[in-house]
């Protein structure tokens, strides 16, 4: 139930409507797709969670074992 639904499920002798600029300026709906302002956020995020550059990607088990055998070719058997 959205908030304004709410509030007018409510029974006015109970709890009074808010007055007043907070209620002037709130935004009952989400933002638009795209929106500037939902985009920096996404941004901000997933540059938050991004791992540090000076950090090695991790390899796979099949990546080290082909290291593994270029280097014993290349070094005759002995890695």
């Amino acid at each position: 139930m959205r908030y304004e639904d709410a509030l007018k499920a409510q029974s006015p002798a109970h709890t009074p409507q808010p007055k007043g600029y907070a209620e002037l300026v709130r935004d009952p709906e989400p933002l638009p797709v795209g929106h500037p302002i939902a985009m920096r956020g996404l941004w901000k995020g997933l540059e938050h969670w991004q791992p540090a550059p000076h950090t090695p990607t991790p390899t796979t088990w099949q990546q080290d074992e082909a290291a593994l055998a270029q280097a014993l070719l290349w070094n005759g058997g002995a890695a």
